[in-house]
């Protein structure tokens, strides 16, 4: 969203009360600190559709500061929250879980960081590592920010920027870093796109406020060093201000703006965003925005419709501020295409394949076995193989992995009573030609397996199956009637225990001579798709969008008659979308992946080894797990030499 001429500036949310920071949900909801001790929830339109926690703390310039999604929210609803305890004996990191309108499940992350009336830091961010970053002041004690950085004494933790694993913010605690050291109090901090560098922003003595592009180990001089130049070993800022008060800060990601790949700081004492366009260790722009218009600017966001939201911190009414970027071409990132390394040896290598999935450990696929037939093959995560208890004559399909509504892992697949004779990419069925297909659910814990009541009866088949909590996605053909080999496929979204009707998404049915979807994946409220249909001789494959709610959106398109492309099932994993592509030119192969950040919807390629054609993906927890035609002439099946389904370690370990 884009606007000619001079930015568009509109009110989102008013009637707040020193509002610190603001995040949006997946659903495009959002969540907002209030300094006083709240987190508002606010609808979609920025309305207050209520308090989401309410908590003790402290006053002075601590409060409930900064906050978080995990980057795999979609999966396990965390968020993080700093706060300043009521008798602002310390700060804390918090971690909750995201229950529909409701943090609970409050536990301590990061505890005993120091804390007084002023200098809190407490801005959080997740870096492209996964680490958690945390900001944190001098707490009144500028000699704190240059004591050495100790992970047992929480004394240590002052007037740095600290990080966190993954197992650390989602477990106990374990393994909290220091980034850097000799900071006053940094409220700002965010990673260049492209090139994942760190830069911060914070409040220095009066007219020395500093920007900074952080390194690991660096120390940035606070209290013995001030000003545009530190001596070593101290490092100097980029650049500083007279007193403008820097606090949340944001790259602009989204393409199409003026302010596209800048660096965006709310200035309190400022009354403005201040706009730097930075190069390694150069600010080649450096410009105030917005001077005077909503008095003091506490942070400025990227909003999932590209649209900034600025907060306001006077004290009384405050707000969030919408603000619609001029359009032109900014600085945008620089593409990154990235190699991976090769896939480690095959875990088998059957000789016809349907599907392959990853979840929570576990890996499946159906495949063809000489003497067996197809099977639903499953792998623990403790690296075992077994059969799943489906009956021998069936043929499992259509595999895909989830999370139970109790977080456990289950299986959905699609059961056909006779193999069906026509494949589509990774050897989706395309159309029934006749055959029974039926969607089944197995629970990986008990091996108990049911299959989905009332999906299916003698009027049609379905399969493509998606499961994610108390939501399936699938697909549905109408059976051969009158002679004809089948109707075309739908997509439709149902509850678990049919309590509401199917929905239909918009423009799922297919055209006229269309395959239609060829690969569904839910993740969290998000359904992603792919689909294909006929535009002349030309094959087009498409990537979307959607919600369980349904306000499907076009994500990508690609292919033609001269370089044909095919998307492969999509996969959510850790808050972006990966799609295989195949491009088959001759006997030549290319075959790669697409990820797409969920929160700005761009599309990123990765290449794989060139050789086998990719006919499957999985991705769980960054790694990945891929199908490859022996033959890639013989894509999507796997010809002489049959498949190998091969693991990735570390494919999109981003």
């Amino acid at each position: 969203m884009r606007t000619d001429g001079e930015p568009q500036v509109s009110t989102y949310t008013s009637g707040l009360q020193q509002p610190w920071e603001l995040a949006f949900l997946p659903d495009r909801r959002a969540l907002l600190t209030e300094r006083p001790g709240r987190v508002r929830l606010l609808a979609t339109d920025g309305s207050i559709a209520g308090n989401a926690l309410t908590i003790e703390v402290g006053e002075g310039e601590g409060g409930s500061l900064g906050l978080v999604l995990d980057p795999a929210f979609a999966q396990n609803a965390f968020v993080y929250l700093y706060r300043t305890l009521p008798d602002q004996s310390a700060n804390q990191v918090l971690r909750y879980r995201f229950d529909g309108d409701r943090l609970v499940d409050q536990a301590v992350v990061v505890g005993g960081i120091p804390a007084a009336n002023i200098h809190n830091g407490g801005r959080l961010a997740i870096g492209p590592d996964g680490f958690l970053y945390i900001t944190t002041g001098d707490a009144a004690a500028p000699a704190s920010a240059q004591v050495a950085f100790d992970a047992g004494d929480p004394a240590t933790y002052a007037g740095k920027i600290l990080r966190l694993p993954p197992s650390g913010y989602r477990g106990g605690g374990d393994g909290l870093e220091e980034v850097s050291r000799g900071h006053r109090n940094p409220q700002g901090l965010d990673f260049q796109p492209g090139t994942g560098q760190l830069y911060a922003n914070e409040h220095g003595p009066t007219g020395n406020d500093e920007v900074n592009r952080i390194v690991r180990g660096g120390n940035y001089g606070w209290p013995d060093a001030v000003g545009p130049n530190h001596p070593e070993p101290f490092i100097s800022p980029l650049t500083t201000y007279s007193t403008i008060a820097p606090s949340g800060a944001i790259f602009v990601r989204q393409p199409g703006s003026q302010w596209t790949g800048d660096y965006l700081i709310g200035a309190l004492r400022g009354q403005r965003i201040q706009r730097l366009r930075l190069d390694g260790d150069q600010v080649t722009i450096n410009e105030a925005l917005l001077q005077d218009r909503f008095g003091r600017v506490r942070d400025v966001v990227e909003g999932p419709d590209g649209a900034l939201y600025a907060l306001t911190g006077n004290g009384t009414d405050d707000r969030v501020i919408r603000i619609v970027p001029p359009a032109g071409t900014g600085q945008p990132p620089p593409p990154v295409e990235e190699e991976t390394p090769p896939p480690g040896p095959p875990l088998t290598q059957p000789q016809r394949l349907t599907e392959v999935d990853a979840f929570g450990g576990w890996a499946a696929w159906s495949a063809f076995e000489e003497g067996t037939g197809y099977r639903l093959v499953l792998r623990n995560p403790d690296g075992g193989v077994g059969a799943a208890p489906v009956p021998p004559r069936a043929v499992p399909f259509d595999v895909d992995l989830g999370p139970s509504e109790d977080d456990g892992v289950v299986a959905a697949y699609s059961r056909c009573a006779q193999e069906p004779d026509e494949y589509g990419a990774g050897g989706v069925l395309l159309r029934a030609t006749g055959r029974r297909c039926d969607i089944f659910r197995l629970d990986l814990a008990t091996g108990q397996e049911t299959e989905l009541e009332g999906a299916s009866t003698s009027d049609f088949s379905e399969f493509l199956p998606s499961i994610w909590r108390d939501d399936v996605a699938f697909a549905r053909v109408f059976e051969s009637r009158e002679g004809r080999r089948g109707d075309l496929p739908y997509l439709y979204v149902r509850p678990l225990d049919g309590g509401r009707s199917d929905r239909q998404p918009g423009g799922s049915r297919g055209d006229d001579g269309v395959p239609g979807p060829t690969g569904i994946d839910l993740y969290g409220r998000r359904m992603s798709f792919t689909w294909e249909w006929r535009d002349g001789d030309r094959l087009r494959s498409e990537l979307r969008l959607d919600t369980v709610d349904g306000d499907n959106a076009l994500i990508d398109r690609l292919g033609s008659e001269e370089e044909p492309k095919n998307f492969l099932t999509p996969v959510g994993d850790r808050g972006r979308i990966y799609a295989g592509t195949r491009r088959l030119l001759g006997g030549a192969n290319t075959s790669g992946a697409l990820r797409l950040r969920i929160s700005t919807d761009r599309l990123t390629p990765f290449t794989f080894p060139a050789g086998p054609a990719l006919t499957g993906l999985g991705v769980d927890d960054g790694d990945a797990l891929l199908a490859t035609a022996g033959d890639p002439r013989q894509a999507p099946r796997c010809g002489p030499g049959g498949c190998a389904i091969a693991p990735l370690a570390g494919a999109f370990g981003d």
